[in-house]
């Protein structure tokens, strides 16, 4: 076995890396990533293939663990460029996979497919001079639709590399800074009495003198907001159109190209993992479906279950899904089930300790408190000071602005990219609780068993055949919004004759829909003849189960 080492150095960062079975990793390059793919495929259960081209003609990159075209479960990474935490973890997985062998076992008939970068162009963004929070791919692009193409963007005030906010004293502001964290800015609310004391904006200038910053970096399209499931038209990072990326194109088209593909895990900054995702009678009434069916809640609440149970993550962040999401479309577009987890998030150290907000805030006098905040970023430094780790913090700094003459300006934050991708020890700490969370799910994808076969005489020359079709998987057949689809995978039985048979009664091929989890379904033919029939009965999803009988 070859061992690769990649040893990446990062200015201003933390150094990214672990020690892992003898093995030094670290966030990944592109070349590291492509030479890391290609060294899996040297084994024998590991294929690969690129599935298309990024807007700068990268390679696409699938990797299959498995047989080609058996039931799978997809999981893809890398969609959002800032979340390049998912594009190692579905490394990591992928590895430790190869060595648990009650897993490996369970390739006899089922297979995991992992696209580890479905947007390579941003992973560039990690690793920049100037680095920012890049979430799209390499396209040129005229965020504030004036005709020119990256006309206000960032600048690094303070010459550290890396763009953070800034906070401009003014009594006009809607911030002001937290009195118990000065570190934290917080927004102002006037229905808690609170008064903004500052401006809080992202590093740089005015440069189009518009009275808006930072509008136009030209960051790309951010191909998690370019899929079709509410897709917001003129919407920032964007796209001119749903689905107008090659990266958005070509993942699509990999799914509907593989219609074993049962269920999609999306390693990315979204969560309905740890929590089910919920039936609406009347979103799911709609014309245009907008909840989960409920037969497809209950397995979602199941899916919550295994992963909670496997898992060491509390208490998530509010990651909910937004326009034009791949998880979201996954589901309704392309009839599958989808679910996201960011895989890692920070945790409080203790409710107790947990940051509260003040109730009443007055130009930073503090007087009374009420209960624990929602918000992530004070979660992470609470959890950040607790496991000292102190890299992750831009101290505020004044520095001279054109554009607030006069005024206070201060220079920092948190650094970019620090909230969902940490240092590479805690990726590792959950890989094997989500290791045996996919054993569990991939162990639970349905079959399609043909049981109780049963000939009888009716006569010298015909025979009644049946038998009994049955899902002995953890999960249904397939999701049932697919029965709302005008061009689905169906259940197929299928029974095949030889030349001196007649089929007197029953249907030679019956389409069915989804069988729940030990749900049966039961089919008879009447069949004039002797010799053999072949039934064969399942889809692509639950894989095909045939059968030969002896008419005699």
């Amino acid at each position: 076995m070859r061992i690769y080492i990649y040893i990446v150095f990062i200015t201003s960062f933390w150094l990214l890396k672990t020690e892992i079975s003898s093995a030094q990793y670290s966030y990944y390059t592109y070349d590291a990533l492509t030479q890391e793919i290609k060294t899996l495929s040297a084994h024998p259960q590991v294929s690969i293939k690129s599935y298309g081209k990024s807007y700068s003609g990268k390679d696409l990159w699938s990797v299959t663990l498995g047989k080609e075209g058996q039931p799978a479960l997809l999981v893809v990474a890398g969609i959002d460029g800032s979340h390049q935490a998912g594009t190692l973890a579905g490394i990591l997985m992928l590895k430790n996979m190869l060595k648990t062998d009650s897993l490996m076992s369970l390739l006899a008939n089922k297979s995991i497919i992992l696209i580890p970068s479905a947007n390579p162009d941003a992973i560039s963004g990690f690793f920049s001079d100037q680095k920012y929070e890049k979430s799209g791919n390499n396209r040129q692009t005229d965020d504030d639709r004036n005709g020119k193409n990256g006309d206000d963007g960032y600048e690094d005030l303070n010459k550290d590399g890396l763009i953070t906010m800034m906070r401009i004293e003014s009594a006009a502001g809607d911030h002001f800074v937290h009195p118990d964290d000065p570190r934290r800015m917080v927004k102002s609310d006037i229905k808690m009495s609170q008064s903004g004391t500052h401006i809080y904006l992202t590093e740089g200038v005015d440069n189009n003198k518009n009275d808006i910053w930072n509008e136009d970096p030209s960051a790309g399209v951010n191909i998690n907001n370019n899929f079709a499931f509410e897709y917001h038209v003129f919407s920032k990072n964007a796209g001119e159109f749903a689905v107008s990326e090659s990266e958005t194109r070509a993942l699509m088209d990999f799914i509907f190209e593989h219609p074993q593909i049962h269920t999609i895990i999306h390693l990315g900054p979204h969560n309905n993992l740890t929590e089910p995702e919920k039936y609406n009678e009347k979103l799911a009434g709609q014309r245009i479906i907008k909840s989960w069916l409920e037969e497809d809640a209950g397995v979602s609440h199941k899916v919550s279950e295994m992963y909670n149970n496997h898992t060491s993550l509390k208490n998530p962040p509010s990651l909910p899904h937004t326009p034009g999401s791949f998880t979201q479309t996954a589901y309704y577009h392309t009839g599958n089930f989808s679910f996201a987890t960011p895989f890692w998030w920070a945790t409080a150290p203790d409710e107790k300790s947990r940051d509260t907000m003040p109730s009443e805030v007055n130009h930073h006098k503090k007087k009374s408190k009420s209960p624990a905040s929602s918000d992530y970023a004070s979660t992470f430094l609470a959890w950040a000071d607790q496991e000292k780790i102190n890299d992750i913090f831009v101290p505020w700094t004044s520095v001279e602005h054109p554009d607030f003459k006069n005024k206070k300006v201060e220079v920092g934050g948190l650094k970019p990219y620090v909230l969902f991708n940490p240092p590479v020890s805690y990726i590792d700490q959950q890989v094997s609780g989500h290791t045996h969370f996919f054993y569990e799910l991939l162990s639970g994808l349905p079959t399609h068993d043909i049981v109780e076969p049963l000939v009888e005489k009716i006569s010298d020359n015909l025979y009644r055949v049946t038998l009994k079709t049955v899902n002995k998987g953890a999960l249904p057949s397939y999701a049932i919004i697919n029965d709302k689809f005008r061009f689905t995978s169906r259940l197929l039985t299928e029974i095949k004759l030889n030349d001196k048979q007649k089929l007197i009664s029953g249907k030679k091929i019956h389409k069915g829909t989804a069988l729940q989890p030990n749900q049966s379904v039961e089919h008879s033919w009447l069949i004039s003849g002797k010799g053999t029939v072949s039934i064969s009965s399942g889809s692509a999803k639950t894989g095909i189960s045939t059968i030969q009988l002896n008419l005699n």
